[in-house]
């Protein structure tokens, strides 16, 4: 359906005039009329489309309402594109402004059941403002005086503050031409009324003469409908010309100083009124745009602030609190307590302010600023207090970072150290990050050389603790304790020092958290493959003639082949073999199978072997597939073997290859047949050399230490015989690892990280180095087990040793 309207053809196919949109728009206009907008378009318009307030509306609340659509970028993009406007850059940004001015406050009332601000501090601005949930009625509850004239209408005015509000930026947003046509036109016709009006009759004693004036046309003047869309414009203009009658008003037309210019000069001006409205503002701007506010760009802000605190501070320690006994309570009386109230606000603007870097710094250079804090932690004992106290406390330990302190007797030094014997968690926590920060900047190494040994004994406690945060806040402390050489080896003498390094190990692995992890090997190992069977020790040669053919076959292949799917042997390697192991036994009587019954029986051995004939271009291939030698034979029983791997000339092979039941018959085999030079006591026994397959330890002309070379021995030898592992399970593996906490590019932090350090700091001492070849073994367990503090441990293992 097409609808023509004074300037252009516009498409409302979107709206759908129900009877429940007909109650919101009549409800929505009314609410409007109400608050004295005049901002209300029924209709609204983007290029070619009317706007559905309905829809938009409930499309908005969906989505999580104005702020949270506002949040996210293209969001209003992607609403807009569901009117299929023709290309246009802007087209969000319009239709965020349409909702802002007609249905922001209908939301907030509506859905978020808060009572929104003045239609000057919504409607009148533009939608290019922060969050609607940050305006409300609430927020701007500050002292201000109306002005009162006499108003025939009973139109409601717009509220009127005593502090001007920033000019209202251009936008590119044009509204409804029909609209401004009529309120232009509404405009001239009451400001030619107004100044009728106001022309001044001449003056005459006379009632009748003074009631009806001669010569004067008496037509009816038409008066002007007072409507909602023109409400805001009449109000305009009789503000106006009451100000031109009665003079202008002081300040009017300037532009007057910056926002922040203005709330230090309302800081500084000392009246109540304009301190109320200056930290009402900071207190909101701190939380809502920290990192946007500097003191180093706004003047004297800072200074102002930790004054007012300072003059608070000192006015209060010398005045002592009534007790009330029936109400068992310190008591203050209204004054005090709004001024209390003035103060926390300015402290916790401080405090805001200083979580910045360069507002920190900016702090730690003022000259007010360490006597204001040690009287906020040192004077406010009472529990009324404990807000601001906490409040001073944060406001030191950002300072830490940028102070230096040269003196041990310094105040603010000396009060964190005494706070390190309170109960208050929060306090507790914050001297000790505190003076672990002051001593990170302590050139002249001064502090930290007085602490008692009572605080210390605390300090240590803490590490038992279940409590990150706290137990943080005690390693910290702890780890630039120890960088004081005298510190250390203080430490080193106590006689609990032994529970304080197991609980340092024991921190190594704080909350770590099981990692694992897959390794696929498949490409890198290469897995040996014999080419025969191999040697039999005489007791299993034995026990197989014991058996009659066919079984003496079947457990000879068990005992000297596996069952493998990727491999395969010969026919006439498996028969070759059969034939050399067995041969010298038939002169004994005992026969051997022909070749044929020897082939068809590798089944019974193997169910999974089948004999197979393959064509290859130099003939036919017979072949037992599902079949390999072992590399280590094993007994009739299934038990393993271990075979010696040393380096021989007199073998075919290369390597010695008997076999074993077990590692101590090996290694016996080792010394009586391969290395009887290891028996000579006298110092001209020749050097000796580790000839096991594959091993480089001892280069020639070898190693005289013979400890060293039976030490290195044992190496060689499992000490678990196992049977062999299939190539299989090697192809991936998983290793199981203990992660501790990591920043993002994977460096150890925290609790794990600090217990290390400090573990290191002591061991550099070198004093009582038995305290940390005790738990050597202990370390060389963290560091296979979590690898993030490999390179700290190694390290520390290094100071051990060396």
């Amino acid at each position: 359906m097409r609808g023509k309207g004074l300037i252009k053809i516009t498409d409302d196919d979107d709206i759908e005039r129900s009877q429940e949109y007909n109650e919101f728009i009549k409800e929505l206009e009314a609410y409007h009329i109400k608050r004295g907008t005049g901002t209300f378009v029924r209709e609204p318009i983007i290029g070619p489309h009317r706007i559905d307030l309905l829809k938009l509306y409930k499309r908005v609340i969906e989505l999580g309402g104005y702020d949270k659509v506002s949040s996210e970028k293209s969001w209003w993009k992607n609403l807009s594109n569901h009117y299929k406007l023709p290309p246009m850059s802007n087209a969000g940004y319009l239709l965020k402004s349409i909702y802002y001015k007609n249905l922001a406050a209908w939301e907030m009332e509506k859905h978020w059941k808060k009572t929104p601000p003045a239609p000057e501090h919504l409607e009148f601005q533009t939608a290019k403002g922060g969050d609607i949930m940050t305006r409300t009625a609430e927020n701007y509850q500050v002292t201000t005086k109306e002005d009162v004239r006499p108003d025939s209408s009973s139109s409601p005015m717009p509220l009127v503050r005593n502090l001007r509000a920033a000019p209202v930026p251009r936008t590119f947003y044009q509204p409804d031409e029909r609209l401004t046509q009529a309120r232009s036109a509404l405009q001239k016709q009451a400001q030619q009324q107004l100044q009728m009006q106001a022309q001044q009759q001449p003056f005459s004693t006379h009632f009748a003469t003074l009631t009806f004036p001669e010569n004067v046309n008496n037509k009816l003047q038409p008066q002007p409908v007072i409507t909602p869309a023109n409400t805001h414009a009449l109000e305009y203009l009789r503000n106006s010309t009451y100000g031109s009658q009665n003079g202008a008003k002081i300040g009017a037309g300037i532009q007057g100083a910056p926002f922040m210019v203005r709330i230090a000069l309302a800081l500084k001006s000392g009246l109540v009124s304009e301190l109320d409205w200056a930290l009402h503002h900071l207190v909101r701007l701190s939380y809502e745009q920290g990192n946007n506010l500097r003191f180093d760009r706004i003047p004297d802000l800072a200074e102002t602030l930790i004054k007012k605190l300072y003059e608070f501070l000192k006015q209060v320690s010398r005045k002592e609190m009534e007790f009330d006994e029936e109400n068992d309570d310190w008591s203050m009386d209204y004054q005090s307590r709004k001024a209390l109230d003035k103060i926390l606000e300015a402290a916790l603007i401080l405090r805001n302010l200083a979580l910045l870097s360069d507002n920190a710094s900016y702090l730690a250079r003022l000259e007010m600023t360490h006597p204001t804090l040690v009287l906020g932690i040192k004077q406010m004992n009472d529990f009324s207090f404990i807000e601001l106290k906490h409040y001073c406390m944060d406001i030191i330990e950002a300072v830490s970072f940028y102070t230096i302190i040269n003196d041990e007797n310094d105040d603010l030094y000396l009060s964190l150290c005494e706070l390190l014997q309170c109960d208050d968690r929060a306090m507790l926590i914050g001297a000790l990050r505190a003076l672990a920060r002051l001593a990170l900047h302590d050139t002249n190494n001064r502090l930290l050389q007085n602490i008692s040994p009572y605080i210390l004994y605390r300090v240590r406690l803490l590490l038992s603790l279940d409590d990150e945060e706290l137990l943080g806040s005690a390693l910290d402390f702890m780890y630039q304790y120890t960088t004081y050489k005298a510190n250390t080896q203080s430490i080193l003498e106590l006689e609990d020092i032994h529970d304080l390094i197991d609980q340092l190990v024991r921190l190594m692995m704080f909350q770590a958290e099981e990692k694992e992890t897959h390794v696929s090997l498949s490409t890198d190992i290469k897995q040996y493959i014999p080419t025969g069977p191999p040697p039999l020790p005489a007791e299993i040669v034995q026990e197989l003639l014991g058996f009659g053919e066919p079984d003496r076959a079947v457990k000879w292949m068990r005992v000297c082949y596996q069952e493998s799917s990727n491999d395969d042997i010969t026919q006439m390697h498996l028969w070759q073999s059969y034939q050399a192991r067995f041969s010298p036994f038939i002169a004994a009587g005992r026969p051997l199978l022909s070749a044929a019954d020897l082939i068809k029986i590798a089944s019974r051995a193997f169910p999974k072997a089948k004999a197979m004939v393959l064509n290859a271009p130099e003939g036919q291939n017979f072949i037992i597939r599902g079949v390999r030698p072992r590399e280590i034979a094993i007994s009739i029983k299934g038990e393993s073997y271990v075979s010696c791997k040393w380096v021989v000339e007199t073998n075919d092979s290369g390597i010695c290859g008997s076999q074993f039941p077990n590692s101590q018959e090996l290694f016996k085999h080792i010394i009586d047949h391969h290395l009887p030079e290891v028996r000579l006591l006298s110092s001209s026994a020749p050097p000796l050399v580790c000839k096991w397959f594959d091993c480089t330890r001892f280069t020639l002309p070898g190693e005289k230490d013979r400890f060293i070379v039976l030490s290195h021995l044992r190496t060689h030898i499992p000490d678990k015989l196992t049977q062999f592992v299939s190539s299989s399970l090697w192809e991936n593996i998983s290793i199981h690892t203990k992660t501790t906490a990591v920043d993002e590019r994977g460096e150890a932090i925290g609790v794990a990280l600090t217990a290390t350090l400090i573990l290191r700091n002591l061991a550099k001492s070198k004093h009582r180095q038995d305290l940390f070849i005790n738990i050597e073994n202990s370390i060389i367990h963290v560091v296979a087990e979590n690898p993030v503090l490999s390179t700290y441990l190694s390290e520390l293992l290094v100071e051990i040793r060396c």
